[in-house]
């Protein structure tokens, strides 16, 4: 048989081959082993095992952080009347929504990198599960642990080899579209992945922080049981116990030397934080120096009109890595302008 006009004896052109020699020198494998696993992972029903061996095996620079999955497209491009996305759902919902599909696809993601990279020394926070009112409430339990698993694999130190690196990107990526920071963690991680990774792992601190609080809202929307009260209960008592705790009206007068009803006009003004504690009316301490209001509370509390009091007292008493500390003491350090960026994107809001 005259193979002159043919020199390869392999069906695949000479570009292609070439194509595949590099491609298995990138993941360390000789040709045939390369091509055997590009066919049993394309044959996989997984689409995301799929989408994995088509970052793997591209031959162009890593795409851009988020550019190969957007759970944006994928959950909101929907018809008008989709349950995620319909005008019945609430904006607290599609919050939890949002967070519990990324945070699953970056944990996915990142365990991958972890196989790629030969990962055998870290061990993921264990989940605890806890007694759950309904199916629910477990529903943001799973997603808050997998929160915490996800911070932890951050924070793990190694160093991910090119086919993990590819992986761990795009995690990131991932990750960057749930915080208005996103874009410049994305810059960060570019020269400096220890602090961008770092600083992601406390966003994620902050963004659990809002959903436990948007889980709160839709239970008391629907009716909390008795559980739920009183786990509503431990977040406020917990939450004035960093505010320093909290004042009646009365105790508040007395204490910037005025009358109560003065207290409660500046209450309804919103010149100070209030918020109702059952059927009374409370106020947080740490808001009051000596020498009156805190500077810049009324522009908090404008802020968060529609939010509600509760997660104003939220934001201004836990830590909020735009500002690199807890905004409260931010105010008072006369950082106003700072802390009201940093509520703006806390609620994802323009000025």
């Amino acid at each position: 048989m005259n193979h002159a006009a043919s020199p390869l004896r392999n069906p695949l052109d000479l570009t292609t081959l070439t194509l595949a020699d590099t491609q298995a020198r990138e993941r360390g494998l000789n040709v045939t082993e390369h091509l055997r696993r590009l066919v049993e992972e394309a044959a996989r029903p997984n689409p995301l095992a799929r989408g994995m061996a088509e970052v793997q095996a591209s031959l162009t620079p890593p795409p851009s952080f988020g550019a190969w999955f957007n759970p944006e497209a994928a959950l909101y491009s929907r018809p008008v009347n989709d349950p995620i996305r319909g005008n019945a759902t609430s904006p607290a919902l599609r919050q939890i929504a949002d967070f519990t599909v990324r945070v699953d696809l970056a944990a996915t993601l990142l365990s991958a990198a972890f196989q790629e990279g030969g990962i055998t020394d870290f061990a993921p926070p264990k989940y605890r599960a806890a007694k759950q009112a309904n199916w629910y409430g477990d529903m943001v339990e799973q997603a808050l642990h997998r929160a915490r698993q996800v911070r932890a694999a951050l924070l793990h130190p190694w160093q991910p080899d090119v086919a993990a690196e590819r992986l761990v990107q795009q995690a990131f990526g991932v990750l960057a579209d749930l915080t208005p920071s996103g874009e410049d963690l994305l810059r960060i991680s570019q020269y400096d992945r220890p602090k961008a990774f770092a600083d992601m792992a406390r966003q994620l601190d902050v963004m659990a922080l809002q959903i436990e609080h948007a889980a709160t809202l839709i239970a008391g929307a629907h009716g909390p049981t008795e559980t739920a009260k009183d786990d509503q209960a431990e977040v406020k008592a917990a939450l004035l116990k960093k505010a320093g705790g909290g004042l009646s009206l009365t105790e508040a007068a007395a204490l910037l030397g005025v009358s109560r009803q003065a207290v409660h006009k500046r209450v309804k003004a919103g010149t100070v934080l209030a918020m109702m504690n059952g059927s009374a009316l409370i106020l947080p301490r740490d808001q009051f120096t000596p020498a009156g209001i805190v500077t810049g509370i009324a522009a908090v509390v404008a802020r968060f009109k529609v939010a509600g009091a509760w997660s104003a007292l939220q934001f201004l008493v836990e830590p909020d890595p735009n500002l690199g500390g807890i905004p409260l003491d931010a105010l008072k350090d006369g950082r106003t302008d700072d802390v009201v960026h940093a509520a703006e994107a806390y609620l994802d809001i323009e000025g």
